[in-house]
C-alpha cells in the first residue's frame, strides 16, 4: 500500500503551501513534478486531486478556472 501513496500524483505540504493562486496548470505541474489526477469531466472549472504522502486520507485538491489556479484545499498533508 505504501507504494501507492508515493506514486505519480502526489504532493507534499511544502509544495502545496508554495503554490500561488493565478499559476497556470503547466506552472503547477512543473513545480510539483506531476500533473495530478483530474476529477472533473469539464475543463472549466477543472478540479485536480493529488495524493498526500502521510496517510491514505491525505490529499491536495486544486481548482483551475480559465486555466489558472483559483482555489486550493488540502487535508493531512505533511
Amino acid at each position: 500500500i505504501h507504494g501507492y501513496y508515493c506514486s505519480i500524483g502526489t504532493i507534499t505540504k511544502a509544495q502545496y503551501d508554495a503554490l500561488q493562486l493565478g499559476w497556470t496548470r503547466d506552472q503547477v505541474t512543473a513545480f510539483v513534478g506531476n500533473s495530478g489526477d483530474p476529477i472533473t469531466e469539464t475543463a472549466n472549472p477543472l478540479h485536480v486531486q493529488y495524493r498526500g504522502t502521510c496517510t491514505e486520507f491525505s490529499f491536495g485538491l486544486l481548482f483551475f478556472t480559465d486555466g489558472k489556479l483559483s482555489r486550493k484545499d488540502q487535508s493531512d498533508l505533511c
